[in-house]
């Protein structure tokens, strides 16, 4: 039984470390895509003036 339990608090571990890392991915996608959102809302009125 001892044997067992550790093994499947390993995979639940392994399991949960798995999922931090996609959501970890995820949130930086998420946040990369809004900070090039926010670069190209701020960047195209500047070159509108400049012309």
């Amino acid at each position: 039984m001892q044997s067992w339990k550790q093994m499947d608090t390993e995979t639940l571990a392994s399991m949960v470390n798995c999922q931090k890392h996609t959501i970890a991915r995820k949130i930086k996608g998420l946040n990369k895509m809004k900070f090039l959102k926010n670069k190209i809302k701020i960047e195209r009125p500047k070159k509108r003036h400049k012309k």
